[in-house]
């Protein structure tokens, strides 16, 4: 929801204005009164009428409850539909996930009521498995990619190839490495989602990234060295930083989670004969 004052402002807003009038907003959305939370149903205001109520919000706040139940009764029919709720959980779920670190993932805990959670496990395995193949496609296009600088190598003249066609070729290895790290981290985030242990999410991520890259490092690094690739434009560097960054995050995921596990252990009621 941001850091920022005025926006923590404008969704404490809308979760008061969930709060007092949940029933109402319910019914508008053809929702069953109570079914969500009032920080969820605060989701779905954000989503359906976000930038007009922001707006109100900075205008004059605080944004007034009636402003919100007009502008919410005053959309569309098709809007006015439970699809709206679950697409603006989901837009939710994506934002506090994509892009973030493990070990925030494993911090930040479930996001909605269990019953939601349940609910969004089978999109949420989906996210994880597609993420998981663009790992191995990419791991194919980086073979080729390579096997194309080697093939390079074996034709005369290749040690000399120009310097545009290398470059073009070591371009197209960073974007794939690129890629490869932010397909890992997705996907181990949508799997911590999903209740899945370190220790399993680990393996895979090393097994479909770190292990692959490991080996490009080396073979990218004899190649560079033979080419006399500059520097900044080498990519075993980059190979070698994006094993080092995931292996760490993983890490530090798996200690949050024993973290976390130990606390639940040790907050939970003695067992009594």
């Amino acid at each position: 929801m941001g850091n920022n004052p005025e926006h923590q402002g404008y969704w404490r807003r809308l979760e008061a204005v969930a709060a007092e009038h949940g029933p109402v907003i319910a019914r508008t959305l053809r929702l069953r009164p109570g079914y969500l939370e009032p920080d969820e149903l605060a989701i779905v205001l954000n989503y359906a009428l976000g930038g007009e109520l922001e707006q109100a919000h900075r205008d004059a706040p605080p944004l007034s409850a009636e402003h919100v139940l007009e502008s919410l009764a005053a959309l569309p029919p098709e809007t006015r539909h439970p699809r709206t709720a679950v697409h603006a959980l989901a837009w939710y779920d994506r934002g506090a996930s994509q892009g973030r670190k493990v070990p925030d993932i494993v911090r930040q805990g479930p996001l909605f009521q269990p019953a939601i959670e349940t609910a969004f496990r089978g999109r949420r395995r989906e996210r994880t498995e597609h993420s998981m193949r663009k790992l191995i496609d990419n791991n194919r296009e980086l073979a080729r990619a390579v096997d194309a600088l080697v093939d390079a190598l074996g034709e005369p003249g290749g040690s000399r190839a120009s310097r545009a066609a290398l470059r073009g070729r070591f371009k197209r290895i960073q974007s794939l490495l690129r890629s490869s790290e932010w397909h890992a981290r997705a996907a181990a985030a949508w799997a911590v989602k999903n209740g899945f242990a370190m220790d399993g999410i680990g393996q895979a991520v090393y097994r479909l990234l770190l292990q692959p890259l490991r080996r490009l490092h080396r073979l990218m690094a004899d190649l560079e060295e033979h080419l006399a690739v500059p520097e900044g434009e080498r990519c075993s560097p980059l190979a070698q930083r994006t094993c080092r960054r995931i292996l760490l995050e993983l890490m530090d995921a798996a200690a949050e989670e024993w973290e976390r596990d130990s606390a639940s252990c040790n907050t939970a009621s003695p067992i009594t004969r």
